[in-house]
């Protein structure tokens, strides 16, 4: 034992001279090292190790006031025998890796060839690294480096993430407060031209009047597309009340297509509703706003078909509301189903085809609404051959 001490602090001298002399590509890796080990010649061994590559080395001598240490100082590595009285390495290993707050940390078993179990342990434990006994002090320092540098790569991964949050956060404020006065104005405008329509139609020509109402129309798009906006910022916030009634479906489906006027657009319309009353836990508010989503969404890629259809299902068990809404229009390929449902989402290929925009919000809110509402939202649809929307609400009770 005397004579591998004397071996390795030779070895450590040794490296110290070339260190001092040429920095190594380990050297600037400098970091805090807790070594646990109860043991006090290894302890100062591997302590000197440590110092040896450029790092401070801080020692427990058992697992609890190791665990202790890392929860109050965080350290870039912790580097622990198994066997230790009180809490062994793998009690520790694992402690720490069951902890969130510091599960980054890497944690290195330090264990004897012949501990085959030891080691298999320390994987299911969570271990980062292995260093066997007795110590080779060059593997002790490249595995310490390695364990740094991945440590400080996950740090600024998440200094960069958290970054990246409050931008995010911050545009969206910014979002809010423009569309919020963006509706107030659009509003105004609204108003304006509803009153001209009114005083000058009778003097305008066909075309004129014509054009006034495509005005109205489009503004009328714009604050619906305002709305959906603030909507979906509400409720992100969790700030969007969701009053839960029990609602027959079948009307929330009939309310939605006289809002949207459907029954007297050029479009072949098909709507099956159960016989009986189809009762869902839901605000009846909030998903006749995510129906009229879906079937304006039909509508708007069935547009300048030769013969545009739309199909309205509901179908209902004594578990779950189903609603679907069908098109025959260009249809989604298979990649983009994840894409349109994400905030600001649009599904390429769709919109190519059926040549129309949009602002990527409508069915972003469709899904935090059902969402909110615990069911589930989808979509099945292949290119050129349509596309169904449908929905799942929990059913409330007697479905007679």
């Amino acid at each position: 034992m005397l004579m591998k001490a004397r071996g390795i602090l030779h070895f450590l001298l040794r490296e110290d001279s070339m260190i001092k002399r040429k920095r190594g590509p380990i050297s600037y890796r400098d970091g805090r090292v807790l070594i646990v080990e109860d043991d006090l010649l290894q302890r100062e061994l591997l302590s000197q190790v440590v110092r040896t590559y450029g790092c401070e080395a801080i020692a427990a001598e058992e697992g609890a006031e190791a665990l202790a240490m890392v929860r109050q100082d965080e350290p870039d590595v912790v580097l622990t025998d198994v066997v230790m009285p009180g809490m062994s390495g793998l009690e520790l290993c694992r402690a720490i890796k069951d902890d969130i707050s510091i599960a980054h940390i890497p944690v290195i078993i330090v264990t004897s060839l012949s501990e085959k179990q030891h080691m298999l342990e320390g994987i299911e434990a969570g271990a980062d690294e292995f260093l066997t006994k007795p110590i080779d002090p060059q593997e002790v320092g490249l595995r310490i480096g390695n364990a740094i540098s991945a440590k400080r790569l996950f740090e600024d991964l998440r200094k960069n993430y958290c970054r990246l949050k409050e931008l995010e956060q911050a545009r969206d404020s910014l979002t809010h407060m423009m569309v919020h006065d963006m509706r107030s104005i659009l509003m105004g405008i609204s108003g304006n031209a509803e009153l001209l329509k009114m005083r000058t139609q009778d003097r305008l020509r066909p075309d004129e009047v014509r054009f006034l109402e495509n005005i109205l129309t489009n503004i009328s798009s714009m604050v619906e597309m305002v709305g959906t906006v603030l909507d979906v910022s509400r409720m992100e916030n969790g700030k969007m009340p969701i009053n839960i009634t029990r609602t027959d479906i079948r009307d929330v489906v009939n309310k939605a297509i006289d809002l949207l006027g459907v029954r007297h657009c050029n479009v072949a319309m098909k709507v099956e509703l159960p016989d009986t009353p189809a009762y869902a836990e839901c605000d009846p508010d909030v998903i006749c706003r995510v129906l009229t989503n879906l079937i304006a969404n039909a509508l708007k890629f069935t547009r300048g078909l030769e013969y545009p259809e739309i199909s309205i299902f509901v179908v209902h068990d004594k578990d779950t509301v189903r609603v679907s809404v069908s098109d025959n229009g260009p249809g989604i390929p298979a990649e983009e189903h994840r894409t349109i449902f994400q905030k600001y989402g649009q599904g390429v290929t769709a919109m190519d085809r059926g040549g129309r925009h949009s602002s990527g919000m409508g069915l972003y809110f469709c899904m935090l609404a059902i969402e909110a509402h615990g069911g589930t939202i989808g979509v099945e649809s292949s290119p050129g051959q349509g596309a169904t929307f449908h929905f799942d609400l929990k059913a409330s009770g007697d479905m007679s």
